[in-house]
Parts: C-alpha cells; sequence; structure tokens
C-alpha cells in the first residue's frame, strides 16, 4: 500500500465496521439489519463506485473488524491506507459503544492522525459512509473547488437567520484539506457531549453544529431536491433506500 504521496489529490476516506456487533445503539436495539456477508457486499459496491467516479482518486479505509486473508485481498485492491484499529482495544470500545456519532468521530480522528503522520497532503477529502454508494447524481463539478460541501436532510435545512440548527447528512461530504485541522479541533471538543444523551448524540446535529460555529465560512450546503450522488440503506432499517 502506499504510504506517502507527493502530489495533492483527491483522497475517499471510507469509514467502516463490516462486522458489526449485536449490541444496541443508543436509539435502538438492532444495530444492523444486514448480516456481516450482506454488509461486505456493499462495501464492495462502495469500492466499485468509488473508482467509477473518482477514478484518479486516492482511497483510505478506517475499519474496526477482524478481515480474513481473502476480505483483505480484496481490500488491498481498493485501498490505498487501510487502518484497521479491531485490535486495538480502547478504539473498538468505542465503536462498540451506544454512542454512533461518538465512534464515527473517532474513526474520522484516526483517520486525520494517520494523515498527518504520514504527511498525506491531499487536495480534497470526501469522506463516504461504508456500504454506501455514489450514483450518477454524482458531479464532480460540484466538488472541484476549495469549499466545504454538505448535504441537508431534507426537510432539515438549517437556517442561521432563525437559529434553525438542521441537521447535516454524513453520508458523502467533501473537506478541503485546509479545513482538517477545523474539523479535527471541532470533533476532539465535542466528544464529552456525543458520549450523552442530547442533540450532540447524533452525527447530524453534530456537524450541523461545527457549520455553525465555524460561521458556514467557506461552506456549501446542498438542499433538496438536488443531490449529491449517494445512495444505500439506513443500517437500522433495511427497507429504508436514501438517496441524497
Amino acid at each position: 500500500m502506499a504510504e506517502l504521496v507527493e502530489e495533492p489529490f483527491d483522497l475517499v476516506l471510507i469509514l467502516s465496521v463490516i462486522k458489526t456487533p449485536k449490541l444496541p445503539l443508543s436509539y435502538t436495539w438492532k444495530r444492523s439489519s444486514f448480516t456481516h456477508d450482506g454488509r461486505w457486499k456493499q462495501t464492495l459496491n462502495t469500492f466499485r463506485t468509488v473508482k467509477h467516479y473518482l477514478p484518479n482518486a486516492k482511497v483510505m479505509m478506517v475499519e474496526c473488524s477482524d478481515l480474513d486473508e481473502d476480505k483483505m485481498k480484496v481490500v488491498n485492491e481498493n485501498v490505498d491506507f487501510f487502518i484497521n484499529k479491531f485490535d486495538d482495544e480502547d478504539h473498538k470500545a468505542i465503536i462498540y459503544d451506544k454512542w454512533k456519532a461518538h465512534g464515527e468521530a473517532t474513526q474520522t480522528l484516526t483517520a486525520f492522525e494517520y494523515i498527518k503522520e504520514h504527511n498525506i497532503h491531499f487536495k480534497n477529502l470526501f469522506k463516504i459512509s461504508g456500504r454506501y454508494y455514489m450514483t450518477h447524481d454524482f458531479k464532480y463539478d460540484l466538488y472541484d473547488n476549495d469549499m466545504q460541501i454538505f448535504k441537508a436532510l431534507p426537510d432539515h435545512e438549517p437556517c442561521p437567520e432563525i437559529n434553525k440548527l438542521g441537521s447535516i447528512s454524513t453520508r458523502l461530504y467533501k473537506i478541503p484539506y485546509k479545513s482538517m485541522e477545523i474539523l479535527e479541533k471541532f470533533l476532539r471538543n465535542y466528544r464529552d457531549a456525543m458520549q450523552r444523551r442530547g442533540m450532540m448524540s447524533t452525527y447530524e446535529k453534530v456537524f450541523a453544529q461545527y457549520l455553525l460555529e465555524t460561521n458556514y465560512e467557506n461552506t456549501v450546503v446542498v438542499k433538496h431536491p438536488d443531490k449529491v450522488g449517494v445512495e444505500g440503506k439506513v443500517s437500522v432499517r433495511n427497507n429504508n433506500l436514501v438517496n441524497d
């Protein structure tokens, strides 16, 4: 796998837990409606569509699963930077805990730490949730800039003029390199709030708060019915296909 790339490039960050534990989340007893095999097959679709829509990008994956040799062979064929925290008991305890937002924030921070440690200088970072896949609605022209690109959840668009926080989808978003340290600092500051009941226990609200605290600077919020080009089935409701 690659460890150092000299020229700026687009980096796709896949956050994934292919083998979810049979443990509840704070808002539901059923963590995933899909089998481990089903989640793996969906992840293959993530790999396929990322290569199709961002063929020149490098791919980083943060995982927390015990993957066998055959699956690791496929991962190595599709991923340039792979971080598996399954053997890190402290990390795994956070991922397996009931606070999903804190788990995803932890994986994101793990990626940021790796990026800094290995001096990886990307142009834009596209974060996509594992199992989700890119669609024909993905238009690179929307992202080919130094702006942050986020998608508001339908009927939950933020409106700072009337103090409406709103909710931001985290299935697919893009940040430029210059935003990484700002987002990293924000996520670290809110880790405690993500581990108790309240607004910050949902990642959609966490990112809405991030945009509010940074005054929506250098940010485009895509609103319904416009799309950013990602689709997939919600893990806790396997019949609920979402298309952002």
